[in-house]
């Protein structure tokens, strides 16, 4: 498998890790605590983030930038796909009646694509390979 790809896998491997603190941390306020869907699902994105920004600058992108710069642009981008997450989990149950954990399930889903090409290519941009093209 080629570096490339590898980088695509491993980046599906911490999602799926974020998704599951994602649903946990989301199941645990809305079911337990008894918060409103939309707040759990916003305490849930946000751990995953967490977890993902470690995994994702020590795993997957193997990063030696700069972490207060990093976390911040993907503190930033993870706050827009929080908004695009929220927005798409709405849309689909008040407008497509879908159950709100298979619209949680689809915006996840959607939202990895922003998640990737963000990080990949701003966030954890390879540094050796810009100064090289200047």
């Amino acid at each position: 498998m080629g570096h490339k790809m590898w980088k695509v896998v491993k980046f599906a491997i911490t999602g799926g890790i974020g998704f599951i603190i994602d649903f946990l941390f989301t199941w645990f306020f809305k079911e337990r605590i008894g918060l409103n869907q939309y707040a759990a699902n916003g305490i849930g994105f946000s751990m995953a983030v967490l977890s993902n920004f470690c995994l994702n600058k020590f795993w997957t992108f193997n990063n030696k930038g700069k972490i207060g710069f990093q976390f911040g642009y993907f503190a930033l981008f993870s706050l827009i796909g929080l908004a695009l997450n929220t927005f798409l989990v709405f849309c689909l149950v008040q407008y497509c009646n879908l159950n709100f954990y298979l619209s949680k399930c689809i915006a996840i889903g959607l939202v990895f694509i922003w998640n990737f090409l963000v990080n990949n290519f701003i966030t954890f941009k390879d540094q050796r390979i810009f100064k090289q093209q200047q």
